[in-house]
């Protein structure tokens, strides 16, 4: 007889977290270049803090900057525009939470941008971050939708909070992966 979904020794239910964030590892270990993987690793654990705590702690965000520019300088072959994607990034979610003051987005987010355009340079990384607002402003009309159809009580509205750390992540992730280059696609309208 199976488990079902309880710890072998105490009996207490396993939580649904635990089984996605080993597959979601996983999949990092599979499509992630192996000098890329520590900074992702780092990327999960500020993934799932954002989603419970709704806030990106420092330490880790500095871990990750770090580790891109460990990462960026083993590429060898960076142009200088790729070394500025990082701060460019940083300076545009810095605005953001600077001119709405702290309403419409963290710091942290900033700071993830940082690390994230350090890893994938300037065109990966203005595609990761345009990828990010992408499917987020989709999950969050799919949320809203499911609660309005659904659950009555409780309500997202345009002013709820929504952690953006796991769709800068995923931006990330999928920019690394795919390649898409959506800068030169914009460019050309």
């Amino acid at each position: 007889m199976g488990l079902r979904g309880r710890c072998s020794e105490c009996k207490t239910k396993i939580s649904w977290q635990y089984p996605l964030v080993e597959l979601w590892t996983g999949l990092i270990f599979i499509t992630v270049p192996l000098l890329a993987i520590p900074i992702f690793c780092t990327y999960v654990v500020i993934t799932i803090y954002d989603l419970r705590h709704k806030i990106i702690p420092d330490a880790l965000s500095y871990s990750a900057v770090v580790l891109a520019v460990i990462y960026r300088l083993s590429l060898g072959d960076s142009s200088l525009i790729d070394w500025f994607a990082g701060p460019i990034l940083f300076l545009f979610f810095a605005s953001i939470w600077f001119l709405s003051r702290g309403r419409a987005m963290g710091l942290g987010d900033g700071k993830l941008a940082l690390s994230g355009g350090l890893l994938l340079g300037f065109s990966q990384g203005l595609s990761a971050i345009t990828l990010a607002f992408w499917i987020g402003a989709a999950v969050s009309l799919l949320i809203m939708l499911f609660f309005r159809l659904f659950n009555e009580k409780e309500r997202l509205t345009m002013k709820s909070e929504i952690p953006f750390a796991p769709f800068i992540i995923l931006g990330v992730w999928i920019s690394l992966i795919f390649h898409p280059d959506l800068f030169h696609v914009f460019a050309f309208f």
